[in-house]
């Protein structure tokens, strides 16, 4: 007997329930045989599929079964500018393929444009790629336009001005950053006697 189309949908949304259950008790390998019940359920889950990506990378970094599942969302759902995002992630810390990392970065900006993690994610592998801090630093001007609020960027576009020799730009950006309760950059205005 075939099973219902909408008793599927609800199966599907039950172990997708308890596939976040389980990776927020960071039991990841159970997290991950829920998202595939809940794809088996529903094929076209590109939600199950996004989050068993997260799961993967959080599971002994398997970046390459990661970036399998964000594709496989994308597939389902092309506008996924999240997937696109963790993808960069994936493929950074995968053999630092900074190149694909820096393209996945720029499609979720080109789906989203005010995406600002994208952009704070984008500018920190510019920096880790050949240094390229001024490319970086236009990333990360371009995550606070977005988000004034992200520390991050401020204590990354901090570090980069510091390794260029602009050491009162470095520090008025890791002194921005602590200000918006970056522990990294508190520790490093402590560890470095400016206040």
């Amino acid at each position: 007997m075939e099973i219902d189309s909408r008793i599927k949908e609800q199966l599907a949304e039950t172990y997708f329930g308890e596939g976040v259950i389980a990776f927020y008790n960071k039991d990841y390998e159970k997290a991950i045989e829920c998202y595939k019940r809940a794809v088996t359920c529903k094929p076209d889950a590109a939600y199950a599929y996004y989050n068993m990506g997260i799961a993967y990378a959080a599971w002994n970094g398997q970046y390459e079964k990661a970036i399998e599942c964000y594709e496989k969302a994308i597939e389902y759902k092309p506008d996924y500018a999240n997937a696109y995002n963790n993808m960069g992630h994936a493929y950074k810390h995968w053999n630092e393929q900074y190149e694909k990392a820096i393209e996945c970065w720029e499609k979720a900006i080109e789906l989203k444009p005010d995406y600002a993690n994208a952009y704070n994610n984008m500018g920190n592998a510019y920096a880790a790629w050949n240094e390229q801090y001024e490319k970086a630093i236009e990333c990360w001007e371009k995550a606070i336009e977005y988000n004034p609020d992200l520390a991050d960027a401020y204590f990354f576009m901090g570090g980069a001005y510091g390794l260029m020799g602009d050491g009162n730009k470095a520090i008025s950006c890791i002194k921005q950053a602590a200000q918006l309760g970056d522990e990294d950059a508190k520790q490093w205005l402590l560890e470095n006697g400016i206040k």
